[in-house]
């Protein structure tokens, strides 16, 4: 709470968003959590948080924030200095001031106890709270000497403090600090630059930082909290039996390890410095049938191996028995062969999970995972979420087994390759070893009903296609729904660190990614797009319709029109029209005249046949699309669209209606029709639409309950609800009468639509909720268009011409400017010269011709008029009649110059001098040496004359 305060640190740090140094949290869970009293961020842009307290208790739009965005970024180890006082920062990098920033408020501090210090992958080292504003020279000081001048004469260090109010220092799992110095008594802590180092560890306990405010010194050999010295004793003593599934496991990963026990038995293994070994005098045998099963959250998603866990015949060749490591592509399982390590077994990943990395090697959900061998089969297999993914049979080459025996020289390796490689990253949980073949049965009971013993939470966190949308009434005690912290999580990384958050919303917080199905192996989503731009329905002008009808772009108005007449409608839909219980409800086709006057050609769309087939091979669709209110409707206070998809307009067959009604009781109903069946199924949802704000609206069609069970599913932005339609599975609409999945798109007035696609797949709630996230921002940008398509088309433009005077005029004709080249028998190289004077004497030796065709006396005495070499001597002689311009009045790129009129050559295909007619191309020959183009303008309004030339480059 001083006025002014510095905080310095040497930082080495990824160049990305994130990445705080130090900071006081607003709160310790929910989305307060990303909220910060002040902090110091050093990640894509360095910056400084504050004032969030200032403001109340979850106002996000109290806290201020000043950045630098052209901060010069190097590599390696710097020291960084911040300094506030008053109401301006600034930033130091090394000893240089970068810039200065102003602020709009004072910085203060709250009445909190916790800290946070480092983001990921963030190097630090001195890390230091000054009390007062650092001067440049102070700075200076601390970057060449590590202590300013007064430090150093004194012998006191500035981080030395003993036992404050600040209890907890949090810090991230990945940074860890080796002190030289430590009292627990005291609390006093010495932090030198030359011993900070970023150490990777394997952390078997959730570390209690209580009462310490720095991780402190420890044995570089003893990486566990009970200094196990890198080995982890007593694995095989005993077998447990599994609660699950009733069979016998040894616990590789024993939880008498763990410290927190509240907090789950997850260890964190990050591999780096040290590497864990079991203890071969206990480590059981596989035998030849066994199950490896796990729970992971894994941190890389690589081409290279890493491994979980193997047995290697000794600690000198480092041979393995077996061993079980994974890549982004593939489960290996690895052994002897011809004296070298060769995978005898070798699970494929599908491409399509190498794709969704979360689902293997990365994201945010535990996944659990199993490989089961039998050696008497020769074949193994690898299973994901309970389902089996991929299976293998062992290479021909491998005679051996993978059961070696146990002994003294067995080195049983824990994360990693031996003696130090292919180093495994992640959490792990639950890691067991049953002697005996899993069947999937009991793989999948594992995979969906174990959980952690200490904290009672299910393990499992991907979600089945009917769990795990986003609740629609969830809001915290701010009010903030799920949407909101869609849009602050991208902001705040720490925005869903409350549990009760990332339950509820786990579309939102990316953390109800989806448990894998086999189907999904073979999946095949045909999209169609009917408008892929904002369409603006509006009323048609001299039209007594109160919609307008969209057809495909290929259909024939005429031929609609003859099959309305000719075809009668089918009673069902007569009595749906009469039975309606609401105004507007369904609107009406059934007037041939009547729907021709509402046919809108500016909304024909393109529509490619053979979407029925895909739908009925499926068994479901989707209809997903964006709403908003658009001229004269965007005004009102009530927003009541009415939208209708027909299969056949002769006669009439809707699949798809749905409307808006408006008052207190405002609600959004989808009708989903049977084609020409009576029946027909509502699925309704409280929710009013704003005429100012797109909505998303999607109807889904037979996504399945937990029973099996058929649904009809109306999703409007995050909101929705769901109706069972069928009892029984994959049943599809039946056929239309024109054969088409759509043939007509009916919509009520002064309505924009955007983005209407059609999907051969029945979305589960949460894939739809993650399209309106995914574009959800994308959308607010669009307001549409601001004339309707008739408007814009049909209508001409009305403009008025406005003259204006030139800027400037042409002083004369244009001038062609050209330097040339002396004519010379004496040329640059000696043969050259030789062989044109050897030439000319050959035609003009003998007999020479009478009148009128005699040779010229200039032929007959000289070779020049005949045959030349270029020289860039000056010439003086007149060409074609004119004498060169003299040097200074004529000066051309410093050269005497010939000059012509340029409509003289761009006009006249002859060119007459002294009496001889000669053609325009003659203009420029070899002799040639620059040519420009001058046009000499003068400027009436400035009274300026400007000479303007195009060069064209000498030699050329």
């Amino acid at each position: 709470d001083t006025p002014s305060f510095s905080i310095s640190a040497w930082i080495k740090s990824p160049k990305r968003p994130g990445g705080f140094v130090l900071r006081k949290p607003l709160a310790d869970s929910g989305d307060a959590n990303a909220l910060s009293c002040w902090g110091w961020y050093f990640g894509e842009y360095p910056r400084l948080d504050f004032g969030a307290h200032d403001f109340g208790f979850f106002e996000s739009a109290g806290q201020e924030s000043v950045r630098v965005t052209n901060w010069p970024w190097k590599a390696g180890l710097h020291l960084q200095t911040i300094v506030v006082a008053g109401e301006s920062v600034k930033f130091y990098q090394d000893k240089d001031l970068v810039t200065t920033l102003s602020l709009r408020r004072p910085v203060t501090d709250c009445a909190r106890n916790i800290l946070e210090m480092g983001g990921r992958n963030m190097e630090l080292g001195e890390l230091v709270f000054h009390a007062k504003a650092l001067t440049l020279r102070t700075i200076e000081e601390i970057y060449h000497q590590g202590l300013t001048m007064s430090q150093v004469t004194s012998g006191k260090l500035p981080y030395e403090a003993g036992r404050s109010n600040i209890e907890v220092v949090l810090m991230k799992q990945d940074l860890q600090f080796a002190a030289t110095e430590v009292s627990l008594e005291g609390l006093t802590q010495s932090l030198e630059r030359e011993h900070i180092v970023t150490r990777a560890t394997v952390a078997l306990w959730n570390q209690d930082m209580t009462g310490l405010a720095i991780a402190g010194a420890r044995d570089p050999n003893c990486s566990l909290l009970e200094c196990l010295n890198g080995v982890i004793p007593g694995v095989g003593d005993e077998l447990e039996e599994d609660e699950v599934t009733g069979l016998f496991y040894y616990d590789l990963l024993p939880s008498e390890f763990i410290g927190n026990k509240a907090l789950g038995t997850r260890a964190i293994v990050d591999l780096a410095h040290d590497r864990f070994t079991y203890d071969s005098a206990t480590f059981p045998g596989i035998g030849m049938a066994w199950t490896l099963s796990w729970w992971s959250l894994g941190k890389v998603t690589t081409g290279s191996d890493a491994v979980l866990l193997g047995h290697y015949k000794d600690d000198n060749s480092f041979l393995p028995c077996w061993s079980v490591s994974m890549r982004s592509s593939s489960i290996r399982i690895l052994s002897e062969v011809d004296g070298a390590a060769a995978a005898v077994l070798t699970f494929r990943i599908p491409e399509i999970l190498t794709v969704e990395d979360y689902l293997l090697l990365g994201g945010l959900n535990l996944r659990h995972m199993a490989v089961v061998v039998n050696e008497n089969d020769r074949m193994g297999h690898f299973y994901l979420d309970g389902e089996l993914i991929a299976s293998s049979e062992m290479i021909a080459k491998f005679t051996g087994t993978l059961d070696c025996t146990v002994d003294n020289h067995s080195y049983i390796a824990f994360g990693h390759r031996p003696p130090g490689s292919a180093d495994w990253r992640g959490d792990v949980q639950q890691l067991r070893l049953y002697l005996e073949e899993l069947s999937s049965l009991q793989v999948h009971q594992l995979a969906f009903s174990s959980s952690d013993p200490y904290s009672g939470l299910d393990l499992k966190e991907c979600k089945l296609p009917y769990e795990g949308a986003d609740s629609t009434t969830f809001e915290d005690l701010s009010g903030h729904s799920c949407e909101w912290y869609s849009r602050a999580a991208l902001t705040y990384p720490g925005a869903c660190s409350n549990p009760i958050v990332r339950d509820s919303c786990p579309v939102a917080c990316g953390t109800g990614k989806p448990c894998f199905a086999p189907e999904a192996l073979n999946a095949s989503v045909t999209s169609r797009n009917v408008w892929n731009r904002v369409q603006w329905i509006a009323p048609l002008p001299d039209s007594s319709s109160d919609h307008n009808t969209c057809l495909p772009s290929t259909a024939s108005l005429s031929d609609t029109l003859h099959l309305c007449r000719a075809k009668q409608q089918h009673p069902s839909y007569v009595a749906l029209l009469q039975e309606q219980d609401a105004e507007g409800v369904f609107l009406n086709v059934s007037d041939c005249d009547a729907l021709a006057a509402s046919v809108n050609k500016h909304c024909a769309f393109p529509w490619a046949t053979g979407m029925e087939e895909e739908v009925r091979g499926s068994g479901g669709f989707t209809v997903t699309f964006w709403l908003r209110a658009a001229g004269s409707a965007s005004t009102l206070s009530k927003f009541t669209p009415n939208l209708q998809f027909f299969s056949s307009l002769a006669p009439a067959e809707p699949f798809l209606s749905l409307w808006a009604t408006s008052g207190v009781d405002a609600r959004v109903s989808a009708v989903v029709h049977s084609y020409r069946a009576t029946k027909f199924d509502i699925v309704e949802l409280a929710q009013k639409l704003k005429p100012a704000e797109w909505t998303q609206v999607a109807v889904v069609f037979g996504s399945l309950d937990a029973e099996g069970k058929q649904l009809v599913t109306l999703v409007v932005n995050t909101r929705y609800a769901r109706e069972v339609i069928l009892e029984t599975k994959g049943k599809a609409p039946a056929t239309p009468s024109s054969g088409h999945f759509l043939e007509a798109v009916v919509v009520s007035d002064d309505v924009l639509i955007a983005g209407l696609e059609f999907r051969s797949k029945a979305l589960n709630v949460k894939e739809v909720h993650e399209l309106y996230y995914k574009r959800r921002e994308a959308m607010r940008l669009r307001q549409g268009p601001a004339l309707t398509d008739e408007a814009r088309l049909d209508k001409p433009l009305s403009y008025s011409r406005k003259g204006y005077g030139p800027p400037g005029f042409l002083l004369g004709p244009p001038l062609l400017m050209q330097v040339r080249r002396a004519r010379t028998d004496d040329c640059k190289q000696g043969f050259a010269s030789y062989a044109l004077k050897t030439y000319w004497q050959d035609l003009i030796a003998g007999p020479t011709c009478s009148l009128p065709y005699q040779c010229s006396s200039d032929l007959l005495e000289s070779p020049l008029p005949l045959l030349a070499c270029s020289s860039d001597d000056a010439r003086t002689e007149a060409w074609f009649g004119r004498q060169a311009s003299k040097v200074p009045f004529g000066q051309f790129k410093g050269e005497e110059s010939f000059s012509e009129f340029l409509s003289t050559v761009a006009d006249v295909p002859l060119l007459v001098r002294e009496g001889e007619v000669l053609d325009t191309s003659m203009l420029m020959d070899s002799q040639t040496k620059a040519v420009d183009l001058v046009f000499v303008l003068v400027s009436p309004n400035t009274g300026r004359v400007a000479n303007i030339a195009c060069p064209n480059p000498p030699d050329r």
